[in-house]
């Protein structure tokens, strides 16, 4: 899958678990936690797969279920 794809599936996930997730004025989402933690800012369309395993990270740490 592209890593466009990937993002945008983690966006889905995101989504469909109660998290808000907006597109910022410079280009990258921004993922509002339900539980309040940080936001975590990913770009819209990622250079590479570490961006993406990155981004994962960032997003299951703060309570999103990726399975």
């Amino acid at each position: 899958m592209s890593q466009k794809k990937d993002m945008e599936q983690l966006v889905r996930k995101a989504k469909d678990q109660g998290w808000k997730v907006v597109i910022t004025n410079g280009g990258h989402y921004k993922f509002l936690p339900i539980n309040g933690d940080t936001p975590i800012i990913a770009p819209l369309t990622p250079s590479g797969a570490r961006s993406i395993a990155n981004t994962k990270s960032r997003l299951k740490k703060s309570g999103l279920i990726l399975n």
